[in-house]
């Protein structure tokens, strides 16, 4: 009839287990942990830049016109149109969505350029816009299923062609 320990064991966890006030002061640990470490990649990375309300986002960097760019940045610039451009060829005149096409491996790996950090590749695409057809964004629709088309005779705009000619010629 006595209950024994069991009961005390039962009504001694009971007392120890976390209240509110507990799991704020958790959340609210987590929450500095989350910003400094933000920060600290913002410091690293000036493409990253954290949120005042809190939330794991970066502002995007203006895209500076490809004229604007020298040395490596020019180069670079060139080769992410050219990859685009080789891209979009593959899918025809219909044309694809965004998503589909930064899934390209080619394009892929040059956003992991520095030259390319912190600017969105939407951005990228629409400084080129006598070769890129980019969907206008709307309210609501996801950036990454906007339709991208090539633009008529897209090839004869393409900056530095006597270098895609070559590697179009070293590939055959």
């Amino acid at each position: 009839q006595d209950p024994g320990p069991r009961c005390v064991f039962s009504c001694r966890r009971a007392a120890t287990m976390p209240g509110k006030g507990s799991l704020e002061r958790k959340e609210k640990r987590r929450r500095e942990q989350r910003e400094a470490k933000d920060l600290e990649a913002s410091e690293e990375h000036d493409g990253k830049v954290p949120r005042t309300d809190g939330e794991r986002d970066f502002h995007f960097l203006p895209t500076p016109e490809l004229d604007e760019l020298t040395g490596t940045e020019h180069e670079k610039g060139i080769d992410m149109c050219h990859a685009a451009f080789k891209a979009m060829q593959d899918y025809g005149i219909t044309g694809c969505t965004l998503w589909q096409l930064r899934t390209n491996w080619k394009i892929t790996e040059l956003m992991k350029e520095p030259e390319f950090a912190g600017q969105r590749f939407v951005s990228i695409l629409r400084r080129h816009g006598d070769i890129f057809h980019v969907e206008a964004e709307e309210h609501g629709k996801h950036v990454g299923s906007l339709r991208v088309r090539l633009q008529p005779r897209a090839e004869s705009r393409l900056p530095g062609a006597e270098k895609l000619a070559e590697e179009m010629i070293a590939q055959d």
